[in-house]
């Protein structure tokens, strides 16, 4: 895990200690984008790094994560839920086009 050790310096333990994802992205030297794929590695390396309300900071206890894994397998389903249903529109079945040929 050396390798996420700046990350990890940066980052404070619980969720009063949290810090914007541009706020670290700009101390890590590194685009948006590419922070948040350093986030996601450093915690598919088990780093508990947990985001709420907009920061990121490290779980200050196992519950603190067991509630982020909650949420985000929550989203998880929420998201699964909308693809499914966009999958079995029958919006373009219906005649009346919401959009004209030349945004197409």
């Amino acid at each position: 895990m050396e390798k996420y050790d700046d990350l990890i310096k940066h980052l404070g333990t619980g969720e009063h200690n949290k810090i914007s994802r541009q706020n670290l992205a700009v101390k890590l030297g590194l685009s948006d984008r590419k922070m948040r794929e350093h986030i996601e590695f450093a915690q598919l390396e088990g780093v508990p790094i947990v985001n709420i309300s907009n920061g990121y900071f490290l779980a200050e206890s196992k519950d603190e994560l067991r509630e982020y894994t909650r949420r985000e397998l929550h989203r998880r389903t929420a998201i699964e839920n909308k693809c499914k249903a966009l999958n079995y529109t029958n919006w373009f079945d219906r005649g009346d086009l919401w959009y004209t040929e030349d945004v197409i």
